[in-house]
């Protein structure tokens, strides 16, 4: 299964960063990609209005640049993983946007900080424009621990193809990395119209429908773990109260679970979506504290301001 082509894996210097590739290696060999490392560098420009330019210096920031990614490479190389080394000058945010925009990577996987630290925010600049401008997938992984591996993978279902289509990622993960695989799926109760209470009426359509929601998906759950079933994969599935809050009890569930890597679609079932991702994915990466792959499934043509129709990658 070969998915991602290629892997960019972009590299600050930090430890923080270099955790990434405790799982972007394993993804790797699972589904045979390379493994793009790039580190990017300040442009001559930066540096001239900090001070008279020097190009001695910058010679060295380039030399200390590639010297820093050799080590990352030794490590790909006993992985068994084949990679490339790449130094970029200019802004990161803007060097890594436009690198996915050339199609060359189905995936890119960074830290949601890098040697800026955390701050306040889940979400640092460089990933933030990431996540809202690269039309590639993106793994995003929060600071882990030496020993980190994948055991548990939690993949949101909602009945779309989307998200099927995750899933089918997902499953291919479990097996290959001999990983649990949990199911969730987030049951909302209907929103009343307007500020007054509602009657028993309403209170009985609303029972009914979730009911009903809950039975179907239950139902495609069993259907998948039946489709799935010759694979040595122990699958669970579990429904969740949700409350309006869908991806805030996506990630509750993710975390209370110990999850070491979340799978879900860039869209759900709003198939008119014309952004890169939908509010659920979008709320849940701004939070998210365990290791989240986010799969895009659509793409935008060169010179439009909007992207195009969503469309499968089978």
């Amino acid at each position: 299964m070969n998915m991602f082509r290629r892997i960019l894996v972009p590299l600050d210097g930090s430890q923080t960063a270099e955790a990434v590739l405790r799982l972007a290696v394993p993804i790797a060999r699972a589904v045979g990609s390379s493994v793009e490392l790039l580190h990017v560098i300040p442009d001559r420009k930066s540096l001239a209005r900090m001070g008279p330019e020097d190009p001695l210096d910058w010679r060295m920031s380039s030399r200390r640049a590639h010297e820093y990614l050799a080590g990352p490479a030794r490590m790909l190389a006993e992985a068994g993983v084949a990679s490339e080394s790449r130094i970029e000058e200019g802004g990161p945010a803007e060097i890594i946007v436009r690198i996915l925009q050339s199609g060359e990577h189905g995936l890119v996987a960074m830290t949601p900080h890098g040697r800026g630290g955390t701050g306040e925010l889940s979400l640092g600049c460089t990933a933030g424009a990431v996540l809202l401008h690269a039309p590639s997938s993106l793994l995003l992984v929060p600071p882990l621990p030496d020993d980190a591996r994948v055991r548990r993978i939690v993949v949101p279902v909602d009945g779309s193809p989307r998200a099927e289509w995750a899933m089918d990622l997902a499953f291919h993960l479990a097996d290959s990395l001999r990983a649990e695989l949990q199911l969730v799926h987030a049951l909302v109760r209907p929103n009343r119209f307007g500020i007054l209470p509602g009657d028993q009426e309403q209170d009985e359509v609303s029972r009914h429908f979730c009911q009903a929601n809950r039975t179907a998906a239950v139902r495609f759950m069993a259907q998948l773990q039946d489709r799935h079933s010759p694979r040595d994969i122990r699958i669970e599935g579990r429904i969740l109260e949700a409350n309006g809050d869908v991806s805030g009890r996506l990630l509750e569930d993710a975390e209370a679970s110990g999850a070491d890597l979340v799978v879900l679609s860039a869209h759900g079932h709003d198939e008119s979506v014309g952004w890169r991702l939908g509010a659920v994915p979008l709320r849940f990466l701004l939070a998210a504290t365990v290791p989240t792959l986010l799969m895009q499934d659509f793409t935008k043509p060169k010179g439009s301001a909007r992207p195009d129709a969503p469309h499968l990658n089978r």
